[in-house]
């Protein structure tokens, strides 16, 4: 599996806190246990404490969090681990959180191909994304290089020139838009591994092996779809005190979709425990736009209804294209 490098740039930061490298007892073990090798770059797990450790915080301390949540997940420690492209991102109970080096990249990229699409016009909002996830799919030879190189040829392709897609991605406005939707797909994933402890998943999975085989993966994939509407909840919640704004619905329609395509062609996630059919988009689209329902105005929730159909349509196909047995 061809394995991905890129720099990574922090356009901006949610945290003014510097990360520096320290250990507890419980991370050491951790880490010794999750990870081959442990990336330890300071501007790539400052960006993964921002949304794991200070976001979180932040939502307990404004109380946006389900009763009892914090308590039973703030000592959860994180590793980025170089796992030869596990493309996974597991909880490991009573320690942490490890999110695989391949899989933040490949969301950075997404990210930017998904606002560059946006940026070329409506026609061809998703062209670009499309590109990236088929080369990913085929592990084509332009993945040797810098993904990001990918979106700037096929941008080109489709008829930007050179000095205006220099000029966007020099853009601050375009930057923080990338940002914003690189660091919602991780703050969707930190919370749904989060949600997994929350929820007592640990004590439900040791009841499911003792399920016969043919019930254990139906359950173990309930308890996905837990943890996921456990997540969006939060997520909800905490645009609720802002704007509401569907970008939030978009990082989450990403991140699945990564895991149903990942599980389905590559093999190293495990698809009875990784579900990521359409029902569980379906699930996902429902319950964002009946928390927009109830909070939003009426104009506001047509608004975005729109949107956020058109998103899940088109993650809906990705799923049809590239995760269909």
């Amino acid at each position: 599996m061809i394995l991905w490098r890129t720099r990574f740039v922090i356009f901006t930061c949610a945290s003014a806190w510097l990360w520096t490298p320290h250990a507890t007892a419980t991370q050491v073990e951790f880490s010794r246990l999750a990870c081959a090798k442990r990336n330890e770059d300071p501007n790539l797990n400052e960006i993964v404490k921002t949304v794991f450790i200070d976001k979180i915080k932040d939502l307990a301390e404004t109380k946006v969090l389900p009763k009892d949540f914090w308590a039973k997940t703030k000592d959860l420690g994180f590793a980025i681990c170089d796992n030869g492209a596990s493309y996974d991102t597991r909880v490991y109970y009573g320690k942490g959180v490890v999110f695989d080096l391949q899989m933040i990249i490949y969301f950075l990229a997404q990210s930017r191909a998904l606002m560059i699409g946006r940026y070329i016009g409506l026609d061809n909002q998703f062209t670009v994304h499309k590109d990236l996830v088929n080369q990913f799919v085929l592990q084509t030879e332009a993945l040797v290089g810098d993904p990001l190189d990918i979106i700037k040829a096929k941008a080109i392709a489709l008829g930007t020139d050179e000095q205006t897609y220099e000029a966007w991605i020099a853009d601050p406005v375009f930057q923080t838009r990338v940002t914003k939707l690189f660091l919602l797909s991780l703050y969707f994933i930190s919370l749904h591994e989060r949600c997994h402890v929350a929820l007592d998943h640990e004590t439900k999975l040791a009841a499911i092996k003792a399920l016969p085989e043919p019930d254990q993966a139906a359950e173990r994939r309930r308890l996905e779809i837990e943890a996921d509407a456990c997540a969006i909840d939060i997520i909800n919640a905490d645009e609720a005190q802002t704007n509401q704004s569907p970008i939030s619905f978009f990082a989450v329609m990403m991140t699945i979709s990564t895991q149903a395509i990942i599980a389905r062609n590559l093999g190293s996630l495990d698809e009875q425990t990784h579900p990521g059919t359409k029902p569980r988009l379906l699930t996902a689209k429902e319950r964002v736009l009946t928390f927009i329902a109830a909070k939003a105005s009426p104009d506001t929730a047509q608004k975005f209804l729109a949107t956020i159909n058109g998103t899940a349509a088109y993650f809906e196909g990705l799923l049809d294209t590239y995760s269909s047995p």
